[in-house]
């Protein structure tokens, strides 16, 4: 057990987490918050964030996050690392252990967020850190003037491909269904002239051996399998 029941617990340290921190402590709720692994959640390889409300200019991911996590501070919240490994919610009093060790809360707020997910196909796994990356923030400055692909259609993967646009020689959109969803962000992208959005296409292995030359691709619409030569591929499919 690890010290005093809490009224609050929340599980997750992206927005939606840190929100939940903030109301609680500013309330007066003795408020602890798990933040997992990677603190700051998705919004940590965010680049320049223009959608939040209250933000009319753009904020670096990392510092919305940062500046959230200190005001939920400032009202008191408490903080721990690790995973959550199990949690005993058959009672009133919920239980939750992290990193094995215990703790008690009147009430508990599940706000993991979303997640990467992988694509499932031959070649991802073994290439992960030898060109298969899920972010360009992190990653897309090595692959600066040579051509790379990003596997996604929402808005992370619009802004991955955008910021690799600035770097990269070429960069190749691919998106399993018909269109993109409708956005400045995607008007602003059409607009680059190193970017080609391949619709209706999935895509079938990482082509490589000690690094990525390529991806195997299938045209949805004619079931017409062919290879697209790259250096790099970010996925960025969330969950």
């Amino acid at each position: 057990m690890r010290g005093r029941p809490r009224d609050l617990v929340v599980v997750g340290s992206g927005p939606a987490g840190y929100a939940a921190a903030i109301y609680g402590a500013r309330g007066g709720l003795d408020t602890l918050v798990v933040e997992g692994h990677a603190p700051g959640g998705a919004l940590m390889e965010a680049g320049q964030v223009d959608s939040y409300p209250g933000f009319s200019r753009r904020v670096r991911g990392r510092g919305l996050a940062g500046a959230m996590r200190a005001q939920a501070q400032h009202f008191g919240a408490e903080f721990c690392g690790g995973d959550v490994d199990a949690f005993g919610l058959d009672n009133d009093v919920k239980s939750i252990c992290v990193n094995d060790g215990l703790y008690r809360t009147s009430a508990l707020i599940l706000a993991m967020g979303a997640t990467n997910r992988t694509l499932g196909v031959p070649g991802e796994r073994d290439l992960r850190g030898f060109g298969v990356s899920t972010s360009a923030k992190r990653d897309g400055e090595q692959f600066a003037g040579r051509d790379v692909a990003v596997v996604g259609g929402g808005d992370a993967a619009v802004e991955e491909a955008s910021f690799l646009a600035t770097l990269a020689g070429r960069v190749t959109v691919i998106h399993r269904r018909p269109r993109l969803r409708v956005s400045a962000q995607v008007a602003r992208l059409r607009d680059q002239p190193n970017v080609e959005v391949l619709h209706s296409t999935e895509v079938l292995a990482v082509r490589g051996r000690r690094r990525v030359t390529g991806l195997r691709l299938r045209s949805v619409p004619t079931g017409t399998d062919y290879d697209l030569a790259c250096d790099a591929v970010f996925v960025s499919i969330w969950l």
